[in-house]
């Protein structure tokens, strides 16, 4: 049985009972009336019919076909005659109409109160009984029904209007981009839409338990019990941002929004928690991060991302060296091999730096057929052993779309001076660099020093 149909089945279950009362209160009314023979029981069997005739309909939802209310009728004149009075059936013609106001159509309805009305009134016209017509029942029988019947089609009508609301607000859940549930005081899940089902796996009816299973940690790594929180323990979330874990081993990156609903709903209990997948957008952003941040053909880090790091190594007051590499000949690739052989040089290039590099280094290419290396925490020793390994790179032939190529390339570096810019650093080096690219094959040389620290 629908949610909307079961205000009007206990409305339907009321009258009836209130009809079945009637019938069995005929019984003593019938005994007091001292008549003899078989008319009494005859009248009250034929009552019984009727209350009979009431539980079919209560169970077929719908009215018996029209030509039973005649028969039904006919049959209660022949109450009124066999009793001798039609006072004793007021009660039960109005129960039986208000019952039937809130199971008949309007037509129905009014063909019944119509039949209802002549059965309390042919018999004392006609001089079949002697009991006088009541004006009064007769106007309840009248308006009472039509007004149950208005009262029964304003609650159909309510009832339809909230079934409208609540598939829009189902349809607007559904395709809502956050995960929606709701959990009650314990934190078990009375609710969760298809969007919370598909990010966590979480279905309605889950135990108290089903948040406990969500693996949820925040950025710092530190796990977060999402229980806890729609408990109301002290855990109190408000676009947190954290990380889930599936049950697949995929990592999902959440903002998690938990609001009691009292807050919302004056009243209601449990706790309302949002949870939106930001994943994709973490995912661009950082795509435009590294865009910005880093070259297109080699995936080192470009210039600006160099600057930054040599910038931060400075001010941080720790040694650093900084190593500058440009290649000998790539002009001459370019020129005769093609752009294409150019590029794959660069490529290898790159992977060669970053294999021959120490771990702590950074290498990025600056632009054109220039990189540099960034050592923090350099001495002389370890900058001149890291410049000849940046040298040794060059040492095997790169392996080209166009076949192997034996390309050349000069190193110099610098150590930077106590106080002195990252950029200023740079210029040193570029500087040795540029003495050597004088020198064949490729090899390196030390920048010039610019006080007693630097050898």
């Amino acid at each position: 049985m629908g949610r909307g149909e079961q205000p009007l089945r206990m409305a339907q279950r009321f009258f009836l009972l209130y009809v079945l009362l009637q019938v069995w209160g005929q019984f003593p009314q019938a005994m007091d009336l001292e008549i003899e023979g078989f008319r009494p029981l005859s009248a009250l069997l034929i009552v019984a019919a009727i209350g009979a005739l009431r539980i079919v309909e209560y169970r077929r939802k719908a009215p018996l076909p029209l030509w039973m209310d005649s028969l039904e009728g006919v049959a209660l004149v022949g109450v009124s005659v066999l009793l001798g009075t039609q006072d004793s059936l007021q009660p039960l013609l109005f129960a039986m109409a208000q019952f039937r106001s809130v199971l008949a159509s309007l037509s129905r309805l009014l063909t019944i109160v119509a039949v209802f009305v002549m059965l309390s009134v042919v018999p004392t016209a006609v001089g079949l009984t002697d009991s006088p017509v009541d004006g009064g029942a007769v106007i309840g029988l009248i308006v009472s029904p039509m007004m149950a019947y208005t009262v029964r089609i304003l609650m159909l009508r309510g009832q339809r209007e909230l079934a409208q609301q609540r598939m829009l607000l189902e349809e607007v859940l559904s395709r809502m981009p956050s995960a929606i549930v709701v959990t009650d005081t314990d934190g078990a899940v009375t609710f969760a839409n298809p969007t919370a089902t598909r990010i966590t796996g979480m279905s309605v009816g889950s135990d108290a338990s089903g948040l406990d299973k969500l693996s949820l940690k925040d950025l710092n790594g530190t796990p977060v019990t999402l229980a806890v929180a729609t408990r109301g323990g002290d855990t109190h979330l408000e676009n947190t941002e954290l990380e889930l874990v599936r049950d697949d081993g995929e990592r999902r990156r959440v903002v998690v929004d938990v609001q009691p609903l009292a807050e919302q709903i004056p009243g209601a209990s449990g706790v309302l928690v949002e949870v939106r997948d930001i994943t994709d957008q973490r995912r661009y952003e950082e795509h435009l991060h590294h865009l910005a941040s880093h070259d297109t053909l080699t995936g080192l880090p470009n210039r600006l991302m160099y600057q930054q790091l040599a910038a931060a190594v400075a001010d941080s007051g720790e040694p650093y060296a900084v190593m500058l590499i440009d290649l000998n000949d790539f002009k001459a690739v370019n020129d005769t091999l093609g752009h294409h052989a150019g590029d794959e040089l660069l490529q290898g290039v790159a992977q060669r730096l970053r294999q021959h590099a120490d771990p702590t280094a950074t290498v990025a290419r600056l632009g054109g057929d220039e990189f540099a290396v960034l050592l923090p925490g350099a001495d002389e020793t370890t900058a001149a052993a890291a410049a000849a390994r940046l040298t040794a790179a060059f040492n095997a032939p790169f392996g080209l779309s166009t076949g192997p190529l034996q390309s050349h390339g000069s190193v110099g570096y610098a150590l930077a001076a106590p106080g002195e810019s990252a950029r200023d650093a740079l210029g040193r080096a570029d500087m040795a660099m540029y003495a050597r690219k004088q020198e064949w094959p490729s090899s390196h040389r030390a920048a010039p020093t610019l006080s007693p620290a630097i050898n």
